[in-house]
C-alpha cells in the first residue's frame, strides 16, 4: 500500500476541562486524489476520557485533514476548486473542464465531472438556511470546535471555509479578499449569528484572522495549524521559482533532454525486472 499518512488531531487538550486527550479510533486508509498528488490516509481521532467532563466521549479529528478532503470524497478540495473555477470564472464548458483535467493526467467522464461541479456549488452556498437551527441546537448540546481553512485560492481571492471539526459540519464558506480583517471580522459575526461561541478556534497564521477572533471571540481559546501556515508560505516563496521552471522546461532544447533521461529511467526499470524475475 505504501506510506499512509496518520493525520492527528491538532488539539491535544479538551477545551472544556483541560484533560489531556486519548484516542477513540483510528479509520481505515483512504485514497485521496488531489490536484497535484495522491496521498493514503489514515485519520486518529481523539476525545476526552474525564467522566464529569460535558465534553466526554465527543470525536475530536484532525481540521488538517478536513481541509485537503471532504467527508466521503475521493477527491481532494483543490480539485473541486479548480473546476469550479474553469466553469463558473473562466466560463468553459464541461467537455472543455473534462479536456483541461485530461492535461494534468485526470479521466473524468461527463457525470463524474457534474458530481464535481455540484459539489463546488454546495461548498459555496455552505448550508441551507432552513438547516441552521437544528445544526445550533446540536451544536449548543455539545459545543463546537471552528476551524478556518484559506488554503485554496481561485482568481486571486480565497475560498474560506468555517467547519466544526467535532461534528464535520461546514458551517459557512465564502470567497473574498486574503488577508482583509474587515471581511474576517464580518465573516465571523456571521458565524456567531448563526451558531454561537465555538469552544475554541483553530486556524492558521494569517493576521487577519487573528485580529478578527480578537474582536468577535474575546477569550475563546486561538489554536495555530502549523500545516495551513506552512503550506500557505511555501506557495508564496515557491510561486515564482515554479513559473520560471515551467518555462524552462518548454523549451525543446530541455524537453528533449528530459523524455531522453525518461527513456533511460524507463530501460533500467525494464532491466531491475527482468532480474528480479
Amino acid at each position: 500500500m505504501g506510506t499512509i499518512n496518520i493525520y492527528k488531531p491538532e488539539l491535544q487538550t479538551c477545551v472544556v476541562c483541560g484533560r489531556f486527550l486519548v484516542r477513540k479510533y483510528t479509520t481505515q486508509p483512504r485514497t485521496i486524489v488531489g490536484l497535484h498528488e495522491t496521498v493514503t490516509a489514515s485519520e486518529q481521532v481523539m476525545k476526552c476520557n474525564n467522566k464529569k467532563c460535558s465534553n466526554r466521549g465527543n470525536p475530536i479529528r484532525s481540521a488538517e485533514l478536513q481541509s485537503i478532503v471532504l467527508s466521503h470524497m475521493i477527491y481532494g478540495i483543490d480539485i473541486i476548486a479548480h473546476a469550479g473555477e474553469l466553469r463558473f470564472y473562466d466560463h468553459l464548458t464541461f467537455d472543455e473542464i473534462i479536456e483541461k483535467f485530461s492535461k494534468l493526467g485526470f479521466k473524468f467522464d461527463l457525470g463524474e465531472m457534474s458530481f464535481i461541479i455540484n459539489k463546488f456549488l454546495a461548498l459555496l452556498a455552505g448550508i441551507q438556511e432552513e438547516k441552521i437551527p437544528e445544526i445550533r441546537k446540536k451544536l449548543e448540546k455539545k459545543g463546537f470546535v471552528l476551524s478556518i481553512d484559506g488554503t485554496i485560492s481561485i482568481k486571486g481571492k480565497t475560498l474560506y471555509i468555517f467547519r466544526d471539526i467535532v461534528s464535520s459540519t461546514i458551517l459557512y464558506s465564502e470567497i473574498c479578499e486574503m488577508n482583509d480583517t474587515k471581511q474576517m471580522e464580518s465573516l465571523f459575526r456571521s458565524i456567531l449569528e448563526k451558531f454561537g461561541t465555538p469552544l475554541a478556534i483553530i486556524s492558521d497564521m494569517q493576521q487577519s484572522m487573528i485580529e478578527a477572533a480578537k474582536l468577535v471571540f474575546p477569550g475563546v481559546s486561538h489554536q495555530f495549524c502549523q500545516s495551513h501556515f506552512l503550506r500557505n508560505a511555501g506557495d508564496a516563496l515557491t510561486k515564482e521559482l515554479h513559473q520560471e521552471l515551467g518555462k524552462e522546461l518548454k523549451k525543446s532544447g530541455v524537453q528533449t533532454e528530459v523524455k531522453r533521461i525518461q527513456r533511460d529511467m524507463n530501460k533500467k526499470k525494464r532491466r531491475e525486472s527482468k532480474v528480479n524475475i
